[in-house]
């Protein structure tokens, strides 16, 4: 093991799962929207920062641990090759993660809920994850076609030049929501 320092508790769980092997650590901003932040007394820029911070407190534990197996290998005291220098994704639910009741499994958003509705509310939280420098962005959980759509356009519109994986909701185990 690696000696580890106690810090905050989201280092920590980075820490835990890259001493673990983890190849990959995500922000903890899945759930995390400006909407949100906003809703629980935040202003606008808190809430950005808060994103951005997500990111930062990934990358700053994942190259604590590299940078310290790195002097451990020198020294010969862990093996080369035991552990890879990981990822640091930025983690994106979906709309329904962020209203909480249970819509991130279905898509079913109402019968308002548009295209472009979908673009604007993800569009500022993928700038600002994007900006803040993590590996790669992990669209997660994306319960309809909709709203897969909405992501990728964002990503094409604003130019966004951070791979990025996307993960689906199954409405019978071969097909997505509409």
């Amino acid at each position: 093991m690696l000696n580890h320092k106690s810090g905050p508790c989201q280092s920590e769980v980075h820490w835990d799962y890259l001493e673990a092997g983890a190849q990959i650590v995500l922000t903890f901003s899945y759930q995390a929207t400006l909407l949100g932040f906003e809703s629980r007394g935040y202003i606008r820029e808190q809430g950005k920062e808060f994103l951005r911070r997500s990111v930062t407190l990934a990358c700053e534990a994942r190259d604590k641990f590299w940078n310290e197996y790195q002097q451990r290998v020198q020294k010969h005291e862990a093996a080369p090759g035991q552990y890879c220098r990981a990822l640091v994704g930025a983690s994106i639910g979906s709309y329904g993660a962020y209203l909480a009741d249970g819509s991130e499994y279905s898509g079913d958003y109402g019968p308002e809920m548009t295209l472009e509705k979908l673009k604007d509310f993800h569009r500022e939280r993928l700038l600002i994850l994007a900006g803040a420098g993590p590996d790669i962005l992990a669209l997660e959980t994306i319960p309809s076609f909709l709203e897969a759509k909405a992501l990728i356009e964002v990503l094409e519109e604003e130019d966004i030049n951070v791979p990025a994986w996307m993960s689906y909701i199954s409405k019978d185990g071969r097909n997505v929501s509409w």
